[in-house]
């Protein structure tokens, strides 16, 4: 995953009136491009079976910070009428610094959702 964006300046047109110098200007890498110098693994599986089944998996891997985002989506059917799935999202070592990582604010948010749902 690559960004080819220039210096972006989130401020004002004219951040120099307002005393934000050229150095301290927001980078793509920094905050609005999190995903920039990373690797994405990722598959997706679909069963050609009477109950749906299905899951879709994928890891993307910071390379410089060491920062790692795992999903799984998955879900099958039971009978005619009940359908269950699953979602899982974890983050892993996230750095301790906000000024290093985009995901610092979301560090403790790993996610584990199991829902089953009643067709009638």
């Amino acid at each position: 995953m690559w960004n080819n964006r220039e210096d972006v300046d989130v401020g004002p047109a004219s951040s120099e009136a307002i005393g934000i110098p050229v150095s301290e200007r927001l980078l793509p890498d920094e905050f609005l491009s999190p995903f920039e110098h990373d690797l994405f693994l990722g598959t997706r599986f679909t069963m050609n079976n009477v109950d749906s089944t299905d899951f879709i998996a994928g890891v993307i891997y910071d390379i410089n910070k060491g920062t790692s985002i795992a999903s799984f989506e998955g879900g099958t059917r039971f009978g005619d009428s009940l359908r269950v799935s699953m979602n899982i999202y974890l983050l892993s070592n996230v750095l301790n610094n906000p000024q290093d990582s985009s995901f610092y604010s979301s560090r403790k948010d790993d996610q584990v959702e199991i829902k089953v749902q009643w067709h009638f």
